[in-house]
């Protein structure tokens, strides 16, 4: 940090001054962060998204469905 031997007042309070910012300017990161984090919450909440796991469910059951439906064209051509 700056030391100054003809300002050590200023010297000693621009020293405290940067430690308390430094610890302010984490506080506010990690307010923003938590904002950040709440707004895309809300925002995907919003748009009805879903889950990896979820689609990945719902495009099982689609395959599966489309496979009966194969299984049933197939069977009512051949009749």
């Amino acid at each position: 940090m700056m030391s100054n031997p003809q300002w050590p007042p200023f010297s000693e309070a621009f020293n405290q001054w940067l430690s308390s910012a430094q610890v302010n300017f984490k506080a506010f990161g990690d307010d923003a962060e938590a904002a950040k984090q709440a707004f895309f919450a809300k925002v995907a909440e919003e748009m009805d998204l879903v889950t990896r796991e979820e689609f990945d469910t719902q495009a099982q059951l689609l395959e599966r469905a489309l496979e009966r439906l194969t299984q049933l064209e197939q069977t009512l051509k051949s009749e």
